[in-house]
């Protein structure tokens, strides 16, 4: 990623699947001897005292950390190499979640400055779990950074139910969204409508209009 920022004129770089592949990664003795280390600790059960045992809190601080550090490394130089750049994060919906289950912890690198914008990956099929999702989401960052709403359009029944999370993202102060992902049936079915209301430009001024 700096490599890119170092050698391309960039105006951004963009974390997608940052974050662990589940709940059961990763527990390897390379992360049981690192943990160890770092914590100045040995221990007796593995992974069961890091699962759930007395050591189950310090090694989710330690697993997000090793998310968060390649965030915070990432975003800190590009910046020193392009001040202007933009760090991103796709992140999922449930924020509260994902930092326990994934290690990745988007709130955190909202309140630490490692993120210009954050795409919450909110791919929800019925629209007030989508609503509710990014409610939350738009109250935690608090118009810090700009928050884009994902919507996941390969889970919806239609244009109109599109338009319908659109319009809701704007209602409930999203700065902006984004679709997921660019295929046929959204590029044919979906798009076009969107141009007759929801996102249509607005009317150019006539010369001399007010």
């Amino acid at each position: 990623m700096l490599e890119l920022a170092r050698a391309y004129d960039v105006d951004g770089l963009h974390f997608d699947y940052i974050r662990y592949p589940n709940g059961h990664a990763c527990y390897c003795d390379g992360c049981r001897q690192r943990f160890e280390r770092d914590r100045g600790i040995r221990l007796a059960r593995w992974p069961e005292d890091a699962r759930t045992g007395p050591h189950a809190a310090a090694f989710g601080d330690w697993r997000r950390e090793q998310i968060t550090r390649l965030v915070r490394a990432v975003s800190q130089e590009a910046h020193r190499i392009k001040p202007a750049i933009k760090v991103s994060a796709a992140v999922f919906g449930n924020w509260k979640s994902a930092r326990q289950v994934v290690g990745q912890d988007a709130l955190a690198w909202v309140d630490a400055g490692y993120l210009d914008f954050v795409c919450p990956m909110n791919y929800e099929p019925e629209d007030l779990e989508f609503a509710e999702l990014l409610r939350q989401q738009v109250e935690a960052v608090n118009h810090r950074i700009p928050c884009y709403a994902g919507i996941g359009a390969h889970t919806l029944s239609g244009p109109e139910q599109l338009v319908r999370q659109i319009q809701l993202a704007r209602e409930l102060g999203a700065e902006g969204f984004v679709l997921f992902s660019l295929t046929e049936k959204l590029a044919v079915r979906f798009l076009p409508p969107l141009r007759l209301g929801v996102t249509a430009a607005p009317p150019r001024s006539r010369s001399g209009a007010s």
